[in-house]
């Protein structure tokens, strides 16, 4: 399988400098199928329990919402 066709998942990491209501707006306006009600969900169990996935899929598309999402402030790992 070719590196790009690999899948991979991508995790949002809890930090002290972005505020909830900015990790929400970013999540639903960049990760594909995630609605607000999604994206606050996905910030309590960051800040709850330190990192949650926020994406699963080929390594294409997960590196395109990664950098989005680092440029946009937030603190995400590829795996």
């Amino acid at each position: 399988m070719a590196k790009r066709n690999k899948k991979v998942r991508l995790f949002l990491h809890d930090d002290s400098v972005n505020s909830m209501d900015h990790v929400i707006e970013t999540l639903s306006g960049i990760i594909p199928g995630c609605n607000v009600i999604k994206a606050n969900s996905i910030a309590l169990i960051v800040h709850n329990s330190g990192k949650c996935q926020i994406y699963h899929g080929f390594m294409k598309e997960a590196i395109y919402l990664y950098a989005q999402l680092v440029r946009n402030g937030l603190t995400v790992s590829v795996q």
